[in-house]
C-alpha cells in the first residue's frame, strides 16, 4: 500500500486533486478471537470482530422480580421427648 492516496474531488465544473498520508502501524495485531492454523501458520479471526456490529435493542425486562419471592422461616421446639428401645447385644 502506498503512504500517500491522491484522490480527485469533482465540486461540480471544478476537479480539486487531495493527498491522504497514511501512518502505518508497525506492531502486533490486538487478540480479535479466532485460531492459528499448526501447519500453515495462518491466523484466522472470527467474522464478528472483523465486521461492524448491529445494535439490537431489547424490550426491558423484569426477570428478578419474578423469580424471587419473600419467605418467612418459623422453627418448632417439640414438648414431647421420643426414644426407641432396643436389644443390647451385651446382655
Amino acid at each position: 500500500m502506498p503512504d500517500v492516496l491522491k484522490l480527485k474531488k469533482y465540486y461540480g465544473d471544478e476537479e480539486k486533486e487531495i493527498e491522504v498520508h497514511i501512518t502505518k502501524f508497525k506492531g502486533p495485531k490486538q487478540w480479535l478471537g479466532g485460531y492459528k492454523n499448526p501447519n500453515t501458520g495462518i491466523i484466522y479471526y472470527h467474522a464478528s470482530a472483523q465486521t461492524d456490529q448491529m445494535k439490537r435493542i431489547h424490550k426491558e425486562r423484569y426477570e428478578r422480580e419474578c423469580q424471587t419471592c419473600e419467605e418467612k422461616t418459623r422453627s418448632t421446639t417439640m414438648s414431647r421427648e421420643f426414644g426407641t428401645q432396643m436389644l443390647r447385644p451385651d446382655l
